[in-house]
């Protein structure tokens, strides 16, 4: 049985320290106001298979959203980009 993990409700954020980024298009088929408010948004995690989880989450609860992991040396994964790409 796979032990359960403690479920942390935000990420100590430090500039010094390595993280990967998931970035999320606006959601499709919402308001245009909803789409100006929510454009583009970031946010990190401490690893890349944390990142991935949640991108992945992510595309499952809003399929056709942008959805993409900017890694720490650079490097950009798209998991979608149909509805205006993600801004790098």
């Amino acid at each position: 049985m796979t032990e359960l993990l403690e479920y942390r409700r935000g990420v100590d954020y430090s500039p010094e320290a390595t993280h990967w980024f998931v970035k999320l298009g606006p959601i499709p088929d919402t308001p245009e106001w909803h789409r100006d408010i929510y454009r583009f948004s970031s946010y990190p995690f401490p690893s890349e298979e944390a990142a991935r989880r949640f991108a992945e989450g992510e595309i499952g609860r809003n399929p056709g959203r942008d959805v993409a992991i900017r890694f720490p040396d650079g490097r950009v994964f798209r998991y979608f980009t149909q509805n205006g790409g993600i801004d790098e």
